[in-house]
């Protein structure tokens, strides 16, 4: 990738919005750090940010890769990390469920109430199943706001396809940077990392308009201006 690839990515998939409370939180699973999301909207819930949670996320947890990464950043420690250990709880590589599953155990760990969960899709296999499959839960209980919670690359196109399925919902997104690595590490650093890299240039491919095959045009999502 050229500095101008990086610069480019950077700006539109690392964005930031203002935080703000709203009715319920969606967290959007994801095999590789799903305790990570977990983790951050317990913290956002006891804050009184939100009263109610949905989890998505069919897909199970990816446990050889994750304890196979784990080993690597034990034993090899490479500067381009910034020092920055990326930590992955053991708790999250031996987590014998689904990614909802998951989600909904370290909540409870969390000490988040089970009334708080008020919806698990736990067979959705994809961003656009999330939101398709909790589309009925969303009107039928009239949600007005919500924190979509996911992994910080993969929160625009997250917000693009909420707004395909739920165009009226005002929703904003939370990032969550796995493995602990620290915001300002992930911005300079995520090109050099190779997990980081793979999922940003993913990203990339998926929502530049540019290229021929992006999602706008499969109709998987819809483009959306953020401030």
């Amino acid at each position: 990738m050229t500095e101008n690839d990086i610069h480019r990515i950077t700006q539109r998939l690392l964005y930031t919005q203002p935080s703000q409370d709203s009715d319920v939180a969606i967290l959007l699973g994801n095999a590789m750090c799903s305790g990570d999301i977990a983790r951050a909207a317990a913290d956002r819930f006891h804050e009184g940010r939100f009263s109610k949670i949905i989890l998505c996320g069919g897909v199970p947890q990816k446990t050889r890769t994750l304890l196979h990464r784990r080993v690597n950043n034990i034993f090899r420690r490479h500067a381009v990390h910034g020092g920055v250990k990326l930590s992955i709880p053991l708790s999250d590589i031996f987590a014998s469920a689904t990614e909802a599953h998951h989600m909904r155990d370290i909540l409870r760990q969390s000490d988040v109430p089970d009334s708080a969960i008020a919806h698990i899709d736990n067979e959705s296999r994809n961003t656009g199943e999330n939101f398709s499959f909790i589309r009925n839960h969303v009107l039928s209980s009239g949600y007005k706001t919500a924190s979509v919670v996911c992994a910080v690359f993969h929160q625009r196109r997250a917000l693009e396809t909420c707004k395909k399925w739920l165009p009226d919902l005002d929703a904003m997104t939370v990032p969550v940077y796995p493995y602990k690595i620290a915001p300002d590490i992930w911005r300079e650093k995520w090109a050099q990392i190779p997990f980081a890299r793979a999922a940003m240039q993913g990203e990339d491919y998926r929502t530049n308009e540019s290229n021929p095959d992006n999602y706008y045009k499969k109709g998987f999502c819809v483009p959306v201006k953020i401030a």
